[in-house]
């Protein structure tokens, strides 16, 4: 059994909120620009712990082939807030239905190569997924959920593949690297990266992993020091 089987439990829940919400921006959020939101999707994968990402549909203009979360930019006239947006998208994009999501909670935007542009990351437990039937449900026994199972309905207008990385997996030293750029600046990945994703992608995974798999650690430490320029562009 993964040693994380417990991860997304109402304990570890409780803590990882309260982790990310003392995570301050790195820098001001201007006065005007436009603001995306992406959900980074939490589950268990045939009972492993595991964050689902997206390969984005060649097809698209922007970014195609590229490994991502679900997400777009907050419709102002369609979406109260961040978290609205995040769970469109996550629906429109893998076909899991918003009642399925637990929104644990929203952290600091993180901004992008374009200084008018910020990203604001929602995490959400989604359910559990099961690998042989391709169906998610809100139940470890789909027998006594009660919203039922869907199926992931892939969009294949905006989505190539999806990709699940279990958080063993994750956290398997084996598969971190960094990646420098611009003489000072650094970004933490995993292997999914040889996929192509833009940086705010893994490091946005790996603020997460940090405060949600480290129990035994301090705030200080379970915490990035800096938080890191990100040269995304959503």
């Amino acid at each position: 059994m993964s040693k994380f089987g417990q991860l997304f439990g109402s304990a570890n829940r409780q803590r990882c909120v309260g982790l990310l919400k003392k995570v301050t921006p790195l820098r001001p959020k201007p006065e005007i620009g436009h603001d995306s939101a992406v959900l980074i999707p939490l589950m268990y994968y045939d009972g492993k712990p595991t964050i689902l990402y997206t390969k984005r549909s060649m097809r698209l203009r922007l970014h195609p082939g590229e490994v991502s979360f679900p997400g777009g930019k907050i419709d102002a006239h369609m979406d109260e807030d961040a978290v609205t947006t995040a769970l469109r998208e996550l629906e429109e994009e893998v076909g899991i239905p918003k009642r399925f999501v637990d929104v644990w909670t929203t952290f600091c935007p993180c901004p992008t190569a374009s200084t008018s542009s910020f990203i604001n990351p929602v995490v959400g437990f989604c359910g559990y997924y099961n690998s042989h039937t391709g169906t998610i449900s809100n139940s470890p026994d789909d027998g006594q959920s009660h919203d039922g199972s869907v199926k992931l309905a892939v969009n294949e207008a905006e989505v190539e593949s999806l990709v699940f990385r279990s958080i063993d997996w994750l956290c398997d030293k084996r598969n971190f690297h960094y990646a420098f750029f611009c003489e000072h600046r650094a970004v933490p990945f995993t292997g999914i990266s040889s996929l192509r994703s833009r940086p705010y992608k893994p490091l946005l995974a790996y603020l997460l992993l940090q405060v949600k798999c480290r129990p035994g650690k301090s705030d200080a430490q379970a915490r990035i020091y800096p938080l890191l320029e990100l040269n995304a562009t959503y």
